[in-house]
């Protein structure tokens, strides 16, 4: 079975698409990880981060990026909830 292209690229398989995806999840845990320990002013900072991609003047907000930010939201509010654990 030939796989589809995406601008002369082949479409990841599914099991390309599972491995990328237990990744992510690992890569997520690891930054859970290290938000729980990092200090009050680094959080602010990524909550300052999160802030400036939310709201760039003079650009049209793309889903997905307003979908990262919402995650970094939630990922910041679950370090806090970890800390106090």
């Amino acid at each position: 079975m030939k796989r589809r292209t995406f601008h002369g690229h082949q479409q990841p398989t599914r099991a390309e698409w599972d491995l990328l995806r237990s990744r992510l999840i690992a890569l997520e845990c690891v930054v859970m990880a290290v938000l729980a320990d990092a200090s009050a002013a680094q959080l602010a900072h990524a909550r300052t981060l999160a802030a400036q991609y939310a709201q760039r003047g003079g650009f049209t907000r793309h889903p997905l990026t307003a979908r990262a930010v919402d995650q970094v939201d939630h990922m910041l509010l679950q370090a806090r909830q970890l800390r106090g654990a």
